[in-house]
C-alpha cells in the first residue's frame, strides 16, 4: 500500500528523531540505516540525501558518500553544506585536485568558512604549496590553538623560522594541550629542510 502524504510525513518525523538521537550519540550504523529509510522515502529531497552522505563519512566511506553527494547537488544545485562535504569527500579519497577545486568554488559562495578555510590551507600545505596555503590562512579569524598551529606550520614550511617559533609558543600559552602538536611541527621540519631540536623551545 502507498503511503499517503500524511503518513510519510509521520513517518519521516519519527525517523528524524530517531536519526538525530543516534547520530547525538554517534551510532553511526544506527544513523545510516535511518537516513537511507528516509532518504527512500523521500528520494527527491537533497537534504535526507545530505544527511545519508554525512553518516557514511562518519565511518570512514567517503567513497560511497560521493555519489549520494552528486545527488544532492543535482537535486539542489545550492546545498553549500552538500558542497562542502563533497570536497572533504575528495580530500578524503584522494583526489586533491579536485578537492582544491570544491574548497574554492564553495568558498565563493561562503567565504568566511572556518572549516573551508583551514581544509583548503592544510590541503595546499600537504601538496607543498605553502605560499597559497597562506593565502587562505591569512582569512582565518581567531587564535584558537589550531589556528596559530596551522600558521606555525606554513612558516616553517616558508622557512621563516622565527615567526614558527613565535606562532608555536603562542600556541603552547594558549593551550598547554598543544605542546605535542607544536613540538612535531617545530621538530619534523619540511622537505628540504632541517628539523629544529625540542630543547629550548618553550
Amino acid at each position: 500500500m502507498r503511503s499517503t502524504p500524511s503518513r510519510q510525513a509521520r513517518q519521516i518525523s519519527e525517523l528524524a528523531k530517531a536519526f538525530a538521537q543516534a547520530a547525538g550519540c554517534e551510532d553511526w550504523p544506527a544513523a545510516e540505516s535511518l537516513a537511507f529509510k528516509m532518504a527512500g522515502l523521500q528520494p527527491q529531497n537533497p537534504s535526507l540525501q545530505y544527511n545519508l552522505a554525512v553518516v557514511l563519512r562518519r565511518q570512514g566511506r567517503s567513497s560511497d558518500a560521493l555519489p549520494v553527494l552528486d545527488r544532492a547537488l543535482k537535486l539542489m544545485p545550492g546545498h553549500h553544506n552538500a558542497a562542502f562535504e563533497r570536497a572533504c569527500a575528495l580530500m578524503d579519497t584522494g583526489e586533491f585536485d579536485k578537492a582544491l577545486q570544491g574548497f574554492r568554488d564553495y568558498l565563493d559562495a561562503v567565504p568566511d568558512d572556518h572549516d573551508a578555510l583551514e581544509n583548503l590551507s592544510r590541503l595546499y600545505l600537504k601538496l607543498g604549496d605553502a605560499g597559497a596555503a597562506q593565502t587562505y590562512a591569512c582569512r582565518l579569524d581567531g587564535m584558537d590553538a589550531g589556528t596559530v598551529l596551522l600558521k606555525a606550520e606554513i612558516a616553517r614550511d616558508q622557512g621563516d623560522t622565527d615567526r614558527m617559533l613565535k606562532l608555536i609558543r603562542q600556541a603552547v600559552k594558549t593551550s598547554p594541550q598543544a605542546r605535542t602538536a607544536a613540538l612535531n611541527i617545530a621538530t619534523q621540519g619540511s622537505v628540504g629542510k632541517l628539523p629544529l631540536k625540542s630543547s629550548g623551545l618553550f
